[in-house]
């Protein structure tokens, strides 16, 4: 068998995308809570991704409990949903959680908070 992988760019936004149209998102910063009181992209809630997962093989939480736990936040599921931290992974995984929840689709800002502070310090 061959396989044939092809990016899907719909599923991430970029920096200046996200400035042009940040009222239009949910923004959630799943960095750590230190990283977070360092600063964070106006308006964002914070949601650490260790809280997208439970136990040591980091199994991704459940339908239910990810509602709830957006929920919780006060994260309105009806409005597209950008998730970010430094570099696009932790961010990855909660995107990932999001997906496997069957909610809505969301973006992934895999440029991250690094590239944020680049271009709107």
């Amino acid at each position: 068998r061959i396989y044939h992988a092809s990016l899907n760019h719909g599923l991430d936004i970029h920096s200046n995308d996200l400035a042009e149209h940040l009222s239009d998102f949910q923004i959630i910063d799943t960095r750590s809570t230190l990283e977070w009181l360092r600063g964070s992209i106006p308006g964002s809630v914070h949601i650490a991704w260790s809280r997208f997962y439970t136990g040591e093989n980091r199994t991704p939480l459940s339908p239910e409990k990810t509602i709830r736990l957006l929920k919780e936040n006060s994260v309105e599921c009806d409005k597209p949903l950008v998730y970010f931290c430094t570099g696009g992974i932790r961010s990855g995984y909660a995107w990932m959680v999001h997906r496997l929840a069957g909610l809505p689709p969301a973006r992934n800002f895999e440029e991250g908070m690094e590239a944020w502070k680049k271009n709107f310090p």
